[in-house]
């Protein structure tokens, strides 16, 4: 066996690893995003049907395939599942999948998992409730000064990443009168101890291109009107999710082709 073939291997297999951690991960995700808006605990009782408390067996709790063989239903009352279970799992093994891709087996990779699994919480849990929870901000600040710590991240780049866009977006719900909420701050102060600068200032403008793009969508669409409100934390999170996997190539970009 060839050394580029070995490494090939090696490569597939982690691969293979991740997307299925990611689904795993994804699943208990899921039970975060239906709980934590409910003020409810992520740990008790097991995971179980919502409308009817019937306790999921084993082979009812296996991500994606589960949901495909009980035809997106409950086994005991016949109440039928959100789409978005399946949707959340493969989409957190994506970017897990994705994250490995950009960094490899290194603590970057475990830092930006950890953000990951936040944004995937955060994106949900807004579109189903419009709120983003402060437990997950406690999290995400916590973790983000913990990580920061470990890493011996620059004091400098981490405050000004955590203030600077988030006072930007305090700025602007205050011209808006309350057209970005109190969460989306906050989500923004706490993402930048993970992103640092000028990452999460990218991360930010990502998303209202983003949330521009989809709000004029909307409008033309005649989906929404002017006087509905939006959410902003599905953009935010793209945009941050964006920043950690793309930001470093886009500013070195701009650097050299502008600078």
């Amino acid at each position: 066996m060839t050394p580029g073939f070995s490494h090939f291997c090696e490569v597939v297999f982690l691969v293979i690893i991740f997307i299925l951690l990611g689904l795993v991960i994804g699943s208990f995700l899921n039970v975060a995003i239906y709980r934590i808006p409910r003020k409810e605990s992520i740990v008790f009782p097991g995971s179980h049907c919502p409308a009817c408390g019937h306790r999921l067996a084993p082979e009812e709790l296996v991500p994606v395939l589960s949901y495909i063989w009980l035809r997106g239903r409950c086994r005991q009352c016949g109440t039928k599942i959100s789409p978005r279970y399946p949707l959340v799992e493969l989409l957190t093994g994506a970017i897990f999948a994705g994250l490995f891709f950009r960094f490899g087996l290194s603590f970057d990779l475990l830092k930006y998992l950890l953000l990951a699994c936040v944004l995937v919480i955060v994106t949900f849990t807004d579109l189903e409730h419009m709120v983003i929870p402060d437990r997950v901000i406690v999290f995400t600040v916590i973790s983000g000064i913990v990580l920061d710590i470990a890493t011996n991240a620059g004091f400098l780049p981490v405050v000004l990443g955590a203030f600077i866009p988030a006072a930007l977006i305090y700025l602007l719900a205050v011209i808006t009168k309350g057209g970005v909420g109190g969460g989306d701050i906050k989500l923004t102060f706490a993402a930048g101890l993970y992103l640092g600068w000028p990452g999460n200032a990218l991360a930010v403008a990502a998303a209202f291109l983003l949330g521009g793009i989809a709000g004029t969508a909307l409008l033309v669409a005649r989906r929404k009107s002017r006087k509905d409100a939006m959410v902003f934390g599905p953009y935010l999170a793209t945009g941050m999710m964006a920043a950690a996997i793309w930001g470093q190539q886009a500013i070195d970009w701009y650097l050299r082709f502008f600078i």
